[in-house]
């Protein structure tokens, strides 16, 4: 329904042609725009009789008319302004007898009010009210016509008690979005100025069925925004959903607001937000917040469990050395020719003077070229092409030289990586001519060899063969050794606060050496700390023998290669291990209370901005009464207010009430069978889903369920009355 707080029915001023409106027909034309609230605010008048008269025209309708009155008002600075004055409709009669006090029969045309007896006027009287001035912003164009300066206004609110309903009226809605945006209360009205035209005035919609001038005043304090839902409509996502098998479908909305969710114990409200939370997620929701009492001491547990993933490996900035494990494992020291097979050779040759013939037989080969060092050379050599065709490509580069300087480097770079290739080119011709000959002659030996069954002259001694290979594997032992004296990551996280003790905080380090901390968890399931520090000692050890070429190095090398299998070892990744920690307040140990770990929960799941919808229950376990008002009811206040969807089972009060919450969902156990109700308190209505009982006063079952009846409520009352 449409909500008009600001109408005219009389022509009270001289200039308020147009405004005369019969009660009948003000009702039809409300009612044929679809109007179910509106206010009577006459200038300087208020006519009792006459609002009587449309208030028994449109109750006919449907239409719950209010008594208003739109003051003439000098502010502090002397311009006079328009400000209205809505008040209950339970107390018509108190505030007619309070404006004619004010006005004292000074016609229409000629009464002004000072700013500071406006509030002396309606205060204390008895009556609940709502304050609507004229807004004008600080600078720029007014956003209504006869509105006081902004500083006049920021004092006649301040004259008024903190919890007066004060809002500002803007002069459409498309303003009111605006001053909506920018935080300023806002409340807006037709101000009809010829009721043949009152089609064409744009009016805000309220989205609950408010039945009372008092359930108004509700909505007005869970948003000082005057409820955005007065301009915008809320969503709602269509829940359907069977709590346990058998069981009948239920099926409700729920808003992108707060929905609460009460009942005694054992009527299956967790299993309800369960089910919620599973509708969200199958369709698709990831950004789902949820948080359930009963979890606590296992999701605590998670939070301070950490377990390394493979990404985590990059915060230690060394080289996995993948390249250099895989080496490892196919490594093997070469045969050197022994002494005796150059003496069979010569005792050989001078037997058989026909070997001569055999050219390859006594052939000699140059050592085995280093093929790794040019593979590297190689390497560099493309890596140095890529970046030249990086650099000649820079949009900067080009955008900042002159034409000349860029044809300059160009053809530097260009000069530069020629050359490059000719010393690469030259280095590959001659290192695997080398090879190629090495390899030729071997093979040509092992023919004649073969084919004779005679001896050949060995090749070489294998000594630069052994000495290169001691050399690549003193280099991969030394790359692995020297990371794993890779310096530990560390890093913290506020897990929570506490009262008067302070930050709780995680620390997190990261390692790939055992050595370096305790009670580490590793990446890998099969790693170990006794086996990786076995391991770790062993390359340590291989690295500090093959300095010099020794028997032992290959069975050296082969047990870590047999170690490295055993742990699924293939890079440092492999061996990445994280220790965890929790401090507070100085104690670098701290192990939170279950109640400190109920709060730590709690704050993770209510405080995490990236998710859109959170599903809370008994937020109030373990909490006291402080910690609920100060922190709890705060938040969920905030998370309405920016459109996310909160749904919370709850036995508190607080929570539930003061939540002012859009949707309340009340869980009944009754003769054997459970019953859902969905309603809100703004409406005092609890209605069954399935329809089979009739409907509840949300305000009675409240009472009931969450302040343990009436009575005990009641002498609540009467305590803390007693103490003031």
């Amino acid at each position: 329904m449409k909500i008009d707080l600001h109408c005219h029915t009389i022509k009270a001023k001289s200039g308020d042609g147009g405004r005369d409106i019969d009660p009948t027909s003000l009702a039809e034309t409300l009612a044929n725009n679809q109007v179910g609230i509106a206010a009577i605010t006459n200038h300087n008048l208020f006519d009792l009789p006459k609002y009587n008269q449309c208030v028994a025209a449109a109750s006919a309708k449907g239409i719950d008319l209010w008594p208003g009155i739109e003051l003439d008002i000098r502010g502090k600075s002397g311009v006079v302004g328009h400000v209205i004055v809505i008040a209950d409709p339970a107390h018509a009669e108190r505030f007619s007898d309070v404006c004619d006090g004010l006005i004292q029969g000074v016609h229409p045309d000629d009464f002004v009010l000072g700013w500071d007896k406006l509030a002396n006027a309606f205060v204390g009287q008895g009556i609940d009210f709502i304050v609507m001035s004229h807004y004008r912003p600080l600078k720029g164009k007014s956003f209504k016509d006869k509105a006081l300066p902004y500083a006049d206004n920021q004092a006649l609110k301040a004259s008024f008690p903190t919890e007066t309903p004060f809002f500002f009226e803007p002069s459409n809605l498309k303003r009111a979005g605006i001053m909506y945006a920018e935080g300023v209360d806002c409340l807006i009205g037709s101000d009809v100025k010829d009721w043949s035209k009152y089609r064409e005035c744009s009016l805000p919609e309220i989205k609950l069925e408010v039945k009372s001038f008092n359930q108004f005043l509700l909505l007005l304090r869970k948003t000082p925004e005057a409820l955005k839902t007065i301009m915008d409509k809320k969503t709602s996502e269509r829940v359907e959903i069977a709590l346990f098998d058998g069981d009948a479908e239920l099926a409700f909305p729920i808003y992108n607001d707060v929905t609460v969710v009460f009942g005694a114990k054992g009527t299956g409200k967790t299993a309800l937000l369960k089910k919620v939370e599973a509708h969200f997620r199958a369709k698709g929701w990831t950004d789902v917040s949820s948080y359930y009492a009963s979890e606590n001491n296992d999701k605590y547990k998670q939070m301070v469990t950490v377990k390394p993933s493979e990404e985590d490996f990059t915060k230690l900035g060394v080289d996995d050395a993948s390249n250099e494990f895989a080496s490892l494992k196919a490594w093997s020291e070469p045969a050197v020719t022994s002494f005796g097979s150059y003496i069979s050779w010569e005792e050989y040759n001078a037997e058989k003077a026909d070997m001569a013939r055999f050219g390859f037989a006594s052939a000699s080969a140059s050592d085995e070229p280093d093929l790794d060092a040019t593979r590297d050379l190689i390497d560099d050599y493309k890596a140095l092409i890529s970046n030249a065709g990086e650099i000649l490509s820079s949009k900067i580069l080009e955008a900042s030289l002159g034409t000349n300087e860029s044809n300059e480097l160009r053809s530097v770079v260009l000069r530069a990586c020629l050359s490059a290739q000719d010393y690469a080119r030259a280095d590959f011709v001659s290192t695997y001519a080398l090879h190629f000959e090495s390899f030729t002659v071997k093979k040509m030996k092992s023919y004649i060899t073969a084919r004779t069954g005679s001896p050949t002259k060995p090749s070489g001694t294998g000594f630069s063969a052994f000495a290169l290979s001691y050399k690549k594997a003193r280099s991969v032992l030394n790359t692995i050794s020297d990371s794993f004296q890779a310096k530990p990551y560390e890093e913290e996280s506020l897990l929570g606060r506490l009262a008067e003790k302070g930050d709780v905080v995680q620390h997190r380090k990261y390692l790939i050496n055992p050595s370096q901390a305790t009670k580490v968890s590793y990446l890998r399931e099969k790693v170990k700390a006794t086996a990786l520090k076995s391991f770790v000692t062993a390359i340590s050890n291989a690295s500090n023998i093959a300095k010099t070429p020794c028997a032992g190095l290959a069975s050296r090398i082969a047990e870590i290669n047999e170690m490295a299998d055993r742990m699924g070892v293939a890079s440092l990744k492999d061996c990445l291990g994280v220790t965890s920690s929790v401090s507070c307040g100085g104690d670098s140990n701290y192990e939170p209370s279950n109640g400190e770990k109920a709060m730590i929960v709690l704050a993770h799941a209510l405080f995490d901005d990236d998710a859109s919808i959170y599903i809370l229950d008994e937020p109030e376990a373990s909490m006291g009464n402080e910690f609920i008002n100060a922190v709890i009811v705060d938040r969920i206040n905030k998370l309405a207010k920016a459109n996310k969807i909160v749904v919370v089972s709850t036995h508190n009060a607080n929570i539930a009430v003061r939540t002012l919450p859009w949707q309340s969902i009340y869980r009944e156990y009754d003769g054997g069978s459970y019953y859902t109700y969905v309603g809100n308190p703004f409406c005092d209505e609890l209605r069954d889903i399935a329809g089979v009982k009739a409907p509840k006063a949300w305000t009675q079952v409240s009472m009931d369920t969450l302040e343990g009846g009436e009575d005990a409520f009641t002498d609540r009352e009467i305590v803390y009355g007693k103490l003031n």
